[in-house]
């Protein structure tokens, strides 16, 4: 061997040394934490019971809401002031487009005393709903921006006519719109109503639909107007509206029901009610007794025209057999249920079908009793619009003391000037042209100076109070 040449030195056998190891190789499952649930539950119990009985902690409450309260107070102020800087702006330069020729004639003609024009009604619908950043809207599927309403420009005009102070609206209908309205409201009252409209008739509501029209074309309207609603489900809906056309027999339903209604409330009468009170015995239990007492109310008769009464009638015949209701010469009668309700009655006569919570005037009218003389406004009022309602304010006094109401003062004075008053009234001539029309009507004391001077003194003086 060489001389520098190291031998090879024999190595050690490996010796294993305790470590703990950085990573655990292979799966283990750690076990959570054991946690007694019912011992936490009770500790948050006891927490929040005794939060609550804190004082401060209410306070912190009201403190958090009224913080938030002020925060949204403070966004609504900022945006609202920023729209009216914007807008005042827009006011002032004169950016606002100005209305057309045709729009600034339906301002102008026939003006009054005030006059508000809404040139897009439908626009002005869209503009208060938020359908383009509504979220629940859009994963409904619901498209409001297809939308449609069928209205036009709108128009409302404040008129005196001497003494009569008038509020008269109108909506202008798009051609298809116009025509299907005017279908469904061609119908005139029965002549028959006018007998019941008397000189004791405190007030009436009168309409008058064409039932057939209104089955036939409301499927046809739904799906014209209101697809936009439907959402995913616009086929299926619309579907099932053309099966219900096919379905329905309108000549058939109309002959039952055709349209024209009557509510007519003639006078006061006194009825005897039972109601339940309770009493206790000698161990506080509550006993339940039935007693009466008499309450003088309005007596009001529903009335519709049918021309064919059979499914009404026996309608009534079977509750009859069922012993739900009794018959007594030709009236039908329905017993209140647990003393609570006052019973009601229907009459069969001629071709009208009446309901009335009196009896005793089902039987004057059944037997041609009623002789009271009429009243021409009201008669005057059913007989020219499709629709109306009136009430005479000069009877209102009289009725409400014999009914027991006794007033506040801060009304007291209010209510009996209504003695000099004569009706109000709400009427409607349906669609004429393409506008659909609505009036309200208020007869004020007569006054040398009209209607608005005595409106107007009334205001001031209740300012002066």
């Amino acid at each position: 061997w060489d001389a520098d040449e190291n031998l090879a030195v024999p190595v050690s056998p490996p010796v294993a040394i305790a470590a703990e190891p950085d990573t655990i190789v292979g799966a283990t499952e750690v076990l959570p934490p054991v946690v007694d649930i019912a011992a936490a539950a009770a500790a948050d119990a006891a927490a929040d019971a005794a939060d609550m009985h804190d004082p401060g902690y209410y306070d912190s409450l009201y403190t958090a809401y009224e913080d938030q309260n002020r925060k949204n107070d403070s966004i609504r102020n900022g945006l609202r002031d920023k729209w009216l800087l914007n807008e005042v702006t827009r006011l002032v330069s004169g950016s606002y487009k100005s209305l057309s020729i045709a729009d600034q004639e339906k301002v102008l003609k026939n003006l009054r005393l005030i006059r508000l024009y809404v040139p897009h009604v439908e626009d002005l619908y869209r503009g208060l709903m938020p359908y383009t950043t509504s979220l629940p809207y859009y994963y409904m599927g619901i498209k409001l921006d297809k939308f449609k309403t069928g209205y036009q420009d709108g128009v409302l005009d404040l008129v005196q006519e001497g003494n009569v102070l008038k509020l008269k609206g109108s909506v202008g209908l798009d051609k298809a719109l116009a025509e299907m309205t005017k279908r469904m409201y061609a119908r005139k009252p029965n002549s028959k109503f006018s007998k019941y409209l008397t000189d004791k008739t405190l007030g009436f509501f009168n309409v008058n639909i064409n039932s057939e029209a209104y089955l036939r074309e409301m499927p046809a309207y739904m799906a014209k107007y209101y697809s936009g609603l439907l959402g995913p489900q616009q086929d299926l809906v619309e579907w099932g509206l053309m099966a219900l056309e096919i379905a329905l027999d309108e000549k058939a339903i109309a002959q039952v029901v055709p349209g024209d209604h009557l509510v007519v409330v003639n006078g006061l009468r006194k009825f005897k009610k039972d109601y339940i009170d309770y009493t206790y015995d000698d161990d506080y239990n509550a006993i339940e007794v039935k007693k009466t007492k008499e309450e003088t109310l309005p007596v009001f008769i529903w009335m519709f025209t049918s021309k064919d009464q059979r499914l009404i009638k026996k309608g009534l015949d079977m509750a009859v057999s069922k012993q739900v209701g009794q018959v007594y010469d030709g009236i039908y009668a329905f017993s209140k249920q647990k003393a609570k309700d006052f019973p009601m009655y229907v009459l069969l006569k001629e071709d009208l079908v009446m309901v009335s919570n009196d009896s005793l005037s089902l039987n004057d009218i059944r037997q041609n009793k009623m002789n009271a003389p009429g009243n021409k406004d009201f008669v005057k009022l059913m007989k020219q619009n499709k629709m109306s309602a009136a009430i005479d304010l000069q009877k209102l006094p009289t009725m409400l003391k014999e009914m027991g109401v006794t007033p506040d003062k801060q009304w007291e004075t209010t209510l009996a000037q209504l003695n000099q008053y004569g009706s109000t009234a709400i009427t409607s001539k349906g669609v004429v042209g393409n506008r659909a029309e609505v009036e309200m009507s208020t007869r004020l004391p007569q006054t040398s100076d009209g209607a608005i001077s005595y409106l107007l003194d009334q205001i001031l003086a209740e300012l002066n109070k």
